[in-house]
């Protein structure tokens, strides 16, 4: 059924006055989402009555990979021999144990593990000399198969020119490379990391570091300090910090010190996907969990009076059932970023568009506690019906952050949120105290848009610049995925 109809049929059967109103309103702007979508939301709460503002919390779940996660080992303790080292320690049957950073547990049967080349050389100069034997005939391969894929990829008759011309750089690349190679081996040192691929039958015990503990150790080898993979954390961060960085807010990126590793068709897949949407053509969405709208200067704009029917028609909805049924359950879009089905609009757009990723980013508003929880993931196309969400991240806040008067009234002022409060006086549902409130709330929600925002454009600058990596670990498929 086309939402459209559905929306105006439900405004239509809700009776409520002043409909004519919606004539007037100007173009949903994206730029507002954040403060409309809570003016919405807490004016609409107020048919059921509202409770006194808190205070939200914040809950980053981001995991750009391959960004070491939490949990990636068999235990929760990240201490090693009595000390609390700033990497990961992973015991091996039958050898000494690796210093590095658990890029990827997967669940076919591997860890894999980044170590530094300097410490392998002198903790386990057996299994170094091995990597070593075998990086030169790894990258000849990789790059080769690289070079087939490029020229496959480039070879598309209906490949849009933008694209094209970035697959060709990258085939020009690969070349080189390639030549490179054949000059004969690269220096030892070229790359600061080498890549462990571990049987799950020999790894015996993963002591995990801390997220803090890693970007010491992130930020340290990027300083080439001495002995990172063997200093506890805090002994670390001393000397970062008597040099004067903030390890906490640093961004560190070392994914050009990794060295190739082969890339599975599956892998290739998902890297043309993110590929195409820095390169050629991104395809976003944003809205409420039941109802995502396609952003962008090149898709028709919506209208906000669409927005607040349904709006209203949702708060009306868990009104009567909360009437009907005391202490109910709330509904899967309070408990689910997105329910079933309403990604499924996503995915055929991405299709009609020849596309195999897209970013949806939901907006879920508890009016009565005046909190927001903003919700972001990138979605991948790996199978003919196969999705991945590859990146996600969350952010949850409240009202009550906002106290300069001078920054209400310019957002009292923009068009959007006048067309808004405009029509919602009209049906009696914009007391000043409220809209102070949305406004409020609407502010910490624009932040949390925006810190998002920040969070994917690192994670494409991660994964969007070239072909060969860095490397890719997808999770594994489950039905509800598919």
């Amino acid at each position: 059924m086309d939402w459209t109809s559905a929306g105006n049929r439900r405004w239509r059967a809700m009776r409520l006055p002043g409909r004519d109103w919606r004539t007037r309103l100007p173009a949903w702007n994206p730029r507002i989402c954040g403060i409309s979508l809570c003016l919405l939301a807490l004016m609409a709460g107020r048919l059921q009555g509202a409770a006194p503002p808190s205070r939200g919390k914040q809950n980053n779940r981001a995991t750009p990979l391959p960004t070491p996660k939490p949990g990636a080992g068999k235990t929760a303790r990240p201490t090693h021999s009595g000390r609390d080292l700033a990497v990961d320690v992973v015991e091996v049957a039958g050898g000494p144990a690796l210093h590095g950073l658990v890029l990827n547990r997967e669940s076919r049967g591997e860890v894999v593990l980044a170590v530094e080349r300097a410490w392998l050389a002198q903790a386990d100069p057996p299994r170094f000399q091995h990597l070593v034997e075998s990086e030169q005939a790894t990258a000849q391969q990789a790059w080769t198969e690289l070079q087939q894929r490029l020229q496959a990829w480039h070879a598309q008759t209906d490949l849009p020119a933008g694209l094209a011309s970035y697959v060709e750089s990258e085939q020009k690349r690969a070349a080189a490379a390639l030549v490179q190679l054949a000059e004969g081996p690269a220096p030892q040192d070229s790359r600061q990391f080498l890549l462990i691929e571990l049987p799950l039958q020999q790894v015996q015990r993963i002591h995990p570091a801390t997220p803090e503990n890693r970007q010491r150790a992130l930020l340290g080898w990027r300083e080439n300090l001495d002995r990172v993979s063997s200093r506890p954390g805090a002994e670390l961060e001393h000397e970062l910090k008597s040099l004067g960085f903030q390890p906490d807010s640093e961004q560190v990126n070392l994914s050009e010190r990794l060295p190739l590793r082969l890339q599975s068709d599956r892998e290739w897949l998902a890297r043309k996907a993110i590929l195409t949407f820095v390169h050629h053509k991104s395809l976003e969405f944003q809205g409420t969990p039941a109802r995502l709208y396609r952003t962008g200067n090149d898709v028709p704009p919506v209208s906000p009076a669409r927005l607040l029917a349904e709006t209203l028609q949702s708060q009306l909805q868990r009104t009567l059932e909360e009437l009907v049924e005391p202490g109910r359950a709330p509904g899967p879009e309070v408990n689910a970023p997105f329910p079933p089905g309403t990604l499924a609009t996503c995915r055929q757009e991405a299709k009609r568009l020849s596309l195999r990723a897209y970013r949806a980013t939901s907006i879920v508003l508890d009016a009565e506690g005046r909190r927001g929880r903003v919700h972001s993931q990138f979605d991948l196309q790996v199978g003919p019906q196969e999705w991945l969400t590859i990146w996600q991240a969350s952010r949850e806040g409240g009202a009550g952050g906002l106290r300069d008067n001078a920054t209400r009234q310019r957002l009292r002022e923009d068009p959007q949120v006048q067309a808004i409060l405009r029509g919602l006086k009209e049906v009696g549902l914009a007391g000043e105290d409220a809209i102070d409130a949305a406004l409020d709330m609407g502010l910490a929600t624009q932040q949390s848009l925006s810190e998002l925002d920040t969070q994917f454009q690192l994670f494409l600058g991660h994964y969007g610049v070239h072909a060969e990596g860095p490397p890719l670990f997808l999770p594994e498929s489950s039905p509800r995925q598919k």
